[in-house]
């Protein structure tokens, strides 16, 4: 798990204006 996975979900915080890890767990 990276940091930030532009590639798989770039728009993580985007949608929920969260971090990748809150959105992903």
């Amino acid at each position: 798990m990276s940091d930030v996975d532009n590639e798989d979900k770039p728009l993580y915080c985007s949608f929920c204006g969260k971090s990748q890890h809150e959105v992903r767990k």
